[in-house]
Formats: C-alpha cells, structure tokens, sequence
C-alpha cells in the first residue's frame, strides 16, 4: 500500500520514474540515495513538508532517461570505442528503438575530465535528433556533424523526441 501511494503523489507532483528503494529509503540508511529528499542528515529527523523536495542529482538523472522510454522499446546494438582512462572503460552508452520508430541514445561519462565523442548512426536515422544533458535539461536540436563533449560526470540523452519540461513522458 505505502508503495502504491508513493507512486501515486509523486506521479501527481511531476515524478516522471520510479524504482522502489528510492522511495524506501529516506536518506538516514546510507547515504542520500533517494529521488526525493525527505531527511534532515544533519539533525537525524524527517524533513517538514514544505521543505521536501526533489533531490536533484538523482531525479534528474532518471528525468533524463524515464520519459523518453516507453514500454516496449528495443534495446539496440552499441559499441563505444576509447572513452577509457589507460586502464578502465569510463564512458558507456545504450540506444532504443520504440514501437513507434523514434530513438533515444543515452551516454555516461562516469570520469572526472570530458571526452569528445563522435557518434555515427543519424544518417541512418533521417530524424533530427534533441539533446538534454544532466546540467541543461531544455533540449537543444543536435547536429551530429559536430563532435560532442561528455564533461565530467555527465550525462546525455539524444532523442528524436522533442519535450517540454512539463510534458508527460512516452507511454
């Protein structure tokens, strides 16, 4: 029951996607590892009503991803090269294909310096594509004859859809 009603008032103030631990812990567990903050670390007690919010590196890490997915979409073949740091694989990307013929792309660059990536496949898309990224979240058409900066600790979505901030996401 609580779950449902978490799912239920955070899909009415905006909450675009859900995984259960998010909910389950409020930040006094281990560490702040929820989409909504509701703790007050510092004084070990919950948080008045008007003062919870959005805890915004993980919300916004899901809001890049979440909307843009609908149910049924297909997990494409990616293959990254370099984006490594001499010794570990630091940037990772994943593509979909939804029912409905649009794409989404999303790349990770879990390393504290940028990379400059190249992406080779919206020739074969003949979409324009619209990027959002953890730090601007307005969606800017992408051209992908320019190369692409993954700063550090990013996050990119490229996607043939176009939302706004209020939209609701992709059924």
């Amino acid at each position: 029951m609580k779950d449902v009603e978490l799912i239920v008032r955070g899909t009415n103030e905006g909450v675009a996607g859900f995984n259960k631990w998010s909910f389950l812990n409020r930040g006094d567990l281990d560490g702040q590892w929820q989409l909504i903050d509701t703790w007050n670390i510092e004084k070990g007690e919950l948080l008045f009503a008007d003062d919870i919010k959005p805890h915004e590196n993980s919300f916004n890490a899901f809001a890049l991803c979440s909307p843009f997915l609908p149910k049924h979409s297909a997990v494409l073949f990616t293959r990254v090269e370099g984006g490594t740091d001499g010794t570990y694989q630091r940037v990772f990307a994943v593509a979909f294909k939804t029912p409905s013929n649009d794409y989404t792309f999303i790349l990770v660059n879990d390393h504290e310096k940028s990379f400059t990536v190249s992406l080779d496949f919206s020739k074969a898309l003949g979409k324009k594509l619209v990027l959002y990224r953890l730090d601007d979240m307005s969606g800017k058409t992408y051209s992908t004859d320019q190369p692409l900066e993954l700063k550090a600790n990013d996050i990119i979505t490229l996607t043939t859809y176009k939302m706004d901030k209020n939209d609701p996401g992709k059924k």
